[in-house]
């Protein structure tokens, strides 16, 4: 029986860290690689598939690019465009490459806004196994889908990488949440107790207390953060706001 010496395993593994670290900066960088390199979805239409490459087509590489220059953007949508989808792996993007972010899904109903906690789950375990261990959610849970939330924990190798050289790393980070991805119903009462880092508001045509969540959080959002309306065609808020073309206060 051959044996392969420990200087090749040493390189491998070596190799392998670094196009990790090839990638998950190529990722940090552009929301459309990190989009159709390394996301899967679920084809309610073709159960016999348990999870698809995400569809390379134009018009969702359009608005993937949108999503990530635009801080304040309503997109009209018909159904099967895979929008809301699209928003949900937006939505883990930001939870994975922006530190200590706040990140809410509102929609009408709680259960609505986790059934879009669901897909952006569903979405991030289906990413390759170095991503999720250097990304582990809901520890105290095993990593497993809770009800309202997914929490990222500082990790230290996270801790590692905004160390200055020279400095000694805050271990105290070990205990708080690098970031944050919170589902809730429709209205102000969550959103004006929290400066959020993004919101996104799917359905929002049907929520009827949709212009009192922007009036209440647009004002204390930063300028780097986004607020996201997705929505099939209904008379009222998010009608005005398209035709505007401009999410404004």
């Amino acid at each position: 029986m051959s044996v392969v010496p420990t200087r090749v395993l040493d390189a491998h593994q070596a190799t392998k860290h670094a196009i990790h670290a090839t990638y998950w900066k190529m990722c940090s960088k552009s929301f459309p690689f990190f989009l159709f390199a390394f996301c899967k979805t679920k084809d309610e239409h073709d159960p016999k598939v348990v999870a698809k490459p995400y569809p390379l087509k134009i018009y969702i590489a359009i608005v993937a690019i949108f999503l990530q220059s635009t801080r304040r953007l309503a997109i009209p949508k018909s159904r099967q465009l895979m929008m809301s989808w699209t928003v949900a792996a937006f939505v883990l993007w930001v939870a994975l490459f922006r530190d200590n972010s706040l990140n809410f899904l509102q929609s009408k109903k709680e259960t609505d806004a986790n059934a879009l906690l669901e897909r952006v789950f569903d979405i991030y375990i289906r990413l390759p196994n170095w991503m999720q261990k250097a990304n582990p959610v809901n520890p105290s849970k095993n990593g497993e889908r809770i009800e309202n939330h997914m929490r990222f924990p500082w990790t230290m190798d996270a801790i590692k990488r905004i160390t200055p050289d020279g400095e000694e790393p805050d271990l105290g980070l070990l205990l708080t949440l690098r970031a944050h991805i919170w589902a809730i119903p429709q209205g102000q009462d969550v959103l004006r107790q929290y400066t959020a880092t993004f919101i996104f508001s799917d359905e929002d045509a049907f929520q009827e207390q949709a212009a009192l969540a922007y009036q209440a959080s647009a004002p204390i959002l930063a300028d780097d953060s986004w607020f996201i309306k997705v929505s099939t065609a209904n008379p009222g808020h998010f009608e005005s706001v398209v035709k505007d073309k401009a999410l404004e206060v």
